[in-house]
């Protein structure tokens, strides 16, 4: 097995197949050093447990969302271009990808990452549906993005109170006066307890509004 060990008062480090360099006292390999180029290739490709492990990684976590205890490598263009596979993956055959594709997306602040949630808010899985609609709760829609809006307020039909929840609670940020009246419609004949508590609270809040 390769390994780095200490001699005496030097490190050694056995020929292996990666070249590692000292910094900082740390030893870095070019595995890491690579690791953007390595995320791009599972992304790409067609292996759906890997591109799965590769979104669930510390790596794209840490490069993803703030996290001061990881270090992230990568360079602005390297993330750029991981987020432009990960726009891509909005549109992935495969249902949990696009579920997880949602939480990269929606902590951009790229402009074009607000169609692509869009779309996804008419995804036949629920999943999907559930965490997009989620996602416009911190993103401020404003006038350019009306026919999203129309899509939120459909969902308070949805066939799942998780999403219909979702819908009421994102139309508090982004909601107009038709979705004032969307929500006391829907309200009416809520029969899920935690859904229409939540739709109480948007319709009072977008009263306030008005």
């Amino acid at each position: 097995m390769n390994s780095t060990y200490f001699l005496g008062n030097r490190w050694v480090l056995p020929m292996v197949t990666q070249t590692c360099v000292l910094v900082a006292s740390f030893i870095i390999c070019d595995q890491a050093l690579a690791s953007a180029s390595n995320v791009l290739v599972s992304l790409k490709s067609p292996n759906v447990k890997g591109k799965l492990k590769t979104l669930e990684s510390k790596e794209m976590h840490g490069c993803f969302f703030a996290d001061d205890e990881y270090d992230c490598l990568w360079t602005q263009e390297e993330w750029n271009g991981v987020l432009n596979v990960v726009i891509g993956l909005a549109s992935d055959p495969h249902p949990r990808v696009r579920e997880s594709v949602v939480h990269y997306l929606y902590v951009s602040t790229d402009a074009r990452i607000v169609e692509p949630l869009g779309l996804m808010l008419m995804d036949p899985d629920l999943g999907v549906r559930r965490a997009a609609v989620r996602s416009f709760v911190t993103i401020w829609l404003g006038d350019h993005g009306a026919h999203i809006v129309r899509r939120i307020e459909r969902l308070l039909e949805d066939e799942w109170p998780s999403v219909r929840s979702g819908a009421a609670g994102t139309l508090i940020t982004n909601g107009t006066r038709q979705s004032l009246e969307k929500l006391k419609t829907a309200y009416r004949r809520e029969t899920d307890q935690g859904t229409s508590a939540i739709m109480a609270e948007a319709i009072t809040q977008l009263e306030r509004r008005q």
